[in-house]
């Protein structure tokens, strides 16, 4: 759902695939729309961090964002891949190589299970939240959790 789905629902329709597009809207059980998937796109201009994308991460869904940065998710090629913002053919180029190579496919969706896990599971959140607690009582903070910490891609690695 959202201002744009009447102008989209048009484009399906025009472009002849309106019968084989299905706009859910908001879902609060998007599990089983995450199984049907084989990969997950999000294409957006800026800022590709989501819960969305967490969760089909986390489901095993090998990921494909427009806007990739050091406090993103998916770390290209490595956690899912990445295709320029604002650029259709780049996206297509990304996701036609996503679709063609199953080892590539297989190797991202493990790792992106794995990466979810690791760096923005609830667990991760609670040990930051004891280590913050633990070091309170000699007045620092970790300085990987504080605020002005550099942006990191792997959240949780306390160095």
């Amino acid at each position: 759902d959202g201002p744009m789905r009447p102008e989209l629902e048009s484009m399906a329709a025009q472009l002849g695939v309106r019968d084989r597009v299905h706009f859910a809207g908001r879902l609060s059980h998007p599990a089983p729309y995450f199984d049907a998937m084989d990969v997950f796109v999000l294409a957006v201009p800026a800022g590709s961090m989501s819960i969305a994308l967490l969760e089909a991460m986390a489901r095993g869904l090998p990921p494909i964002i427009t806007f990739c940065g050091p406090e993103e998710a998916v770390i290209d090629d490595e956690s899912g891949l990445c295709a320029p913002p604002n650029d259709p053919r780049g996206l297509a180029e990304v996701m036609k190589r996503m679709v063609e190579d199953n080892a590539l496919r297989e190797r991202l969706s493990a790792a992106a299970a794995a990466h979810v896990r690791r760096h923005f599971s609830i667990a991760r959140v609670a040990d930051n939240m004891l280590d913050i607690y633990r070091s309170a009582r000699q007045g620092k903070v970790p300085a990987a959790l504080r605020t002005d910490a550099p942006p990191n891609p792997r959240p949780g690695d306390i160095g």
